[in-house]
């Protein structure tokens, strides 16, 4: 499927139901149902379009999962996945982008928790090669500047692995020649022309799961993207709408997590978040802090640690 169609397209794949919906289920945090996370997106969608009156797409989170699913389950080689929102499988690569306080790139990375990216992808093969596996699939939600596949497809062919096809939800189709330059076929569900910003949904909210960018320091905090933490321009938003999109988030953020306690019959506090955000009280209320934090804006929160001094 392609959004060819679309001019510009601000391209939002959804995924905060099913995020919320597993954490709940590890944590035991019930979840509100269907009819307030279509009402939450909603909103979401409505000051989104505000910020891109032109080319916003939000696309169902089951559109993408049924999408990359259908292309799993005709593959004949194990499959690696890179994805934490729309498929589950025996073998996950956690990597992401990291950060330092000063708001500096670290490039990639592991994930918060996991081993680094040479040990992940070394066990991995290790588990291949019992199967007497030497070729794979990558999976990943987006296909975006390519530079994420082609730093795994490096890996795996260091470990002498082959991969054979990268399976995406979204592939910018700028990005495809570059990795078929490889090799590697791309099999996208949907395609969207160069020029196409993709903002995953997730990271719209506040210490939801996978959100942000991750800390160098300290334990892999997330850096959201929301100011006064981060930067609105990583999602593309124009500086002049880069603070309302920050308290907007923030507040459908409390809202989110005002309802997630109400629903589980205890306010739900910072150190149970799917990601603590760098500078969050644990023991403090998450519905409290975000008011602080909204209240401060656009200063950061006292409590917050300093930004070092290069």
């Amino acid at each position: 499927m392609t959004l060819k169609s679309v001019a510009s397209p601000y391209v939002v794949p959804g995924d905060i139901y099913g995020l919320f919906t597993e954490w709940g289920e590890l944590t035991g945090h019930n979840m509100p149902g269907d009819i307030f996370f279509d009402e939450l997106r909603r909103k979401f969608c409505m000051f989104m379009q505000e910020i891109f009156p032109i080319g916003f797409v939000f696309i169902h989170e089951e559109l993408i999962k049924n999408q990359i699913n259908l292309r799993a389950r005709q593959c004949s080689v194990p499959i690696v996945s890179i994805d934490r929102s729309y498929y589950r499988g025996s073998y996950v690569l956690d990597i992401t982008r990291r950060m330092d306080r000063d708001l500096h790139s670290w490039g990639l990375g592991p994930r918060p928790g996991a081993e680094s990216l040479v040990d992940q992808v070394a066990k991995i093969v290790q588990k291949l090669k019992r199967r007497k596996a030497d070729t794979i699939v990558l999976l990943d939600d987006v296909l975006f500047t390519k530079a994420t596949v082609l730093h795994v497809i490096d890996l795996f062919q260091y470990f002498k692995i082959k991969v054979k096809k990268f399976i995406a939800g979204i592939a910018i189709e700028s990005a495809i020649p570059g990795v078929e330059a490889r090799g590697v076929e791309v099999d996208p569900g949907f395609t969207s022309p160069e020029g196409t910003e993709v903002f995953s949904e997730h990271d719209g909210y506040i210490g939801a799961p996978w959100a942000g960018r991750a800390l160098i320091e300290g334990e892999g905090q997330p850096v959201p993207y929301q100011r006064p933490w981060g930067k609105p321009f990583w999602a593309s938003v124009p500086d002049e709408k880069a603070d309302y999109f920050s308290r907007q988030c923030m507040e459908l953020s409390r809202e989110l997590y005002r309802e997630i306690g109400r629903k589980s019959g205890t306010p739900l506090r910072c150190g149970e978040l799917p990601r603590l955000v760098d500078g969050f009280p644990p023991d403090a209320k998450v519905e409290n802090v975000l008011t602080f934090c909204i209240e401060q804006y656009p200063k950061k929160p006292a409590w917050h640690p300093p930004r070092k001094t290069r």
